[in-house]
């Protein structure tokens, strides 16, 4: 759907009447719940260079955990983690990146993402939003973020010393993009990469303000984000890089793609998805070690097959 295409209520909480005594409560309860035992995904290896786009050495660990709202109610974030072949956190603190998921398709849908980045040395979040739609919840991005934290300070059996202080990368698609951009414009000082995903800016978002470097990244056949749109979006930014996937449309970002959003996108698709995400991996983990893992590489300035820089 086009990104921007409803009322921005990125911070309306999905609102229900509680007892006063609920958010408490529900706060106690939740400061004892550690996240569920984990599951090996992806058995580690070594061989696994983590380029092209593809996996990482590292092994893929899943887990899930329950974050608080203010309301009193309380919400389900996936985790993906750095994983030793016994399902536990390879050793050491890691950055950590948050996924938000488009609008009106289920967050289930961009566990994959999660599970590359955990390949590659991350620890990533992906929240559950009110009725798959971000701007119905946009604080849970940091109340998950808050929560995450909260277990690694809190000797949790997974996280507990597992994340590091830097602050945060969002990663949206669609919908999730535009959150994503308000989130990381309200929480300057906790949030810093920004991959927007066939996604642009809302109108009243003062982006040209801000200096950092921003991914703006979408496909050359996408007909949900329009190419104008997008474009226009990221020359607003102060600094930000746009990307296009060749061969790629604005479902090929999701797993099962359904034959509506098929006939909706009513694009040429000639290349498998798979290879197109490969294509948009290799300039993503290129932006983000970059900024999160301390590569000296100019990211920004190179060649990636399939994909061209503006």
């Amino acid at each position: 759907m086009n990104p921007n295409a409803l009322i921005d209520l990125s911070e309306a909480s999905d609102r229900t009447p509680i007892h006063a005594l609920t958010a408490p409560l529900l706060m106690l309860l939740l400061a004892c719940a550690p996240t569920s035992p984990p599951e090996l995904l992806l058995e580690p290896d070594p061989q696994r260079a983590g380029l092209d786009g593809s996996f990482g050495p590292n092994g893929v660990g899943f887990s899930t955990f329950r974050a608080a709202r203010a309301t009193g109610q309380s919400f389900d974030v996936d985790l993906h983690f750095p994983a030793t072949e016994d399902a536990e956190m390879v050793d050491g603190a890691h950055p950590m990146v948050v996924v938000i998921q488009g609008g009106a398709v289920a967050h289930e849908r961009y566990l994959w993402m999660g599970e590359h980045l955990a390949s590659r040395g991350y620890i990533a979040l992906t929240p559950a939003y009110p009725l798959d739609l971000a701007i119905f919840g946009g604080n849970r991005t940091h109340e998950a973020i808050d929560r995450a934290r909260h277990l690694a300070e809190n000797n949790d059996p997974i996280l507990g010393g597992a994340i590091d202080e830097q602050p945060v990368g969002l990663m949206g698609h669609s919908l999730g993009g535009a959150v994503a951009i308000k989130q990381w414009l309200r929480h300057e000082d906790d949030l810093g990469p920004l991959v927007i995903v066939a996604s642009y800016p809302a109108g009243g978002d003062t982006v040209q303000e801000k200096q950092r470097p921003v991914l703006s990244i979408a496909g050359d056949l996408d007909n949900s984000a329009v190419p104008e749109e997008v474009r226009a979006g990221a020359q607003r930014f102060g600094n930000a890089t746009l990307a296009w996937v060749q061969g790629m449309n604005h479902y090929d970002w999701c797993d099962a793609v359904t034959q509506k959003e098929r006939d909706k996108e009513n694009s040429p698709h000639e290349r498998p998805a798979d290879e197109s995400r490969s294509d948009a991996w290799r300039v993503i983990d290129a932006y983000l070690d970059a900024e999160m893992m301390g590569s000296d590489q100019d990211w920004s300035a190179q060649d990636y097959a399939g994909v061209t820089l503006e």
